[in-house]
């Protein structure tokens, strides 16, 4: 069933027009009509852009972007810390496979903790969203 909306009027303030109504008003160029959403709502047109955006192609595991989520001062505390990660990573980790890289700082050696293998930028975003979620720290890298 469809249901029968009026546009809001030029002009309008936001206490004047409904803002599910006016989200469901197609844009229109130049003038848009912009009405802050409250919480409740705004959650509600997150879920629906996040039900219509296209979804991430299947992951390869091959792609040049990296994740880092730490250094140790051992390979061994390194892959220790790739292992935790993992198991909290869930399917954002699925195709990323855990290495270690050696530096030099000064006369420290350390080891960092990444995952290759995203092959989007999004990929990596994504992954370090998901570790994010279970307080450990992350960035993304294009290897």
């Amino acid at each position: 069933a469809q249901t029968a909306y009026a546009e809001p009027e030029a002009g309008a303030t936001a206490e004047e027009v409904d803002p599910v109504i006016v989200a469901a008003i197609p844009a229109k160029k130049p003038h848009q009509v912009v009405v802050p959403l409250s919480s409740e709502e705004e959650g509600l047109t997150e879920a629906a852009a996040e039900v219509a955006a296209p979804a991430e192609p299947e992951p390869t595991g091959n792609g040049v972007w990296v994740i880092q989520i730490a250094a140790a001062d051992s390979e061994a505390g390194a892959l220790k810390i790739l292992d935790g990660a993992k198991a909290k990573g869930g399917k954002a980790l699925s195709y990323a496979t855990p290495f270690t890289q050696e530096v030099q700082k000064g006369t420290a050696t350390l080891y960092r903790a990444r995952f290759k293998g995203f092959d989007t930028k999004v990929a990596a975003w994504n992954a370090c969203k998901a570790l994010k979620k279970s307080n450990i720290g992350c960035y993304a890298l294009n290897n």
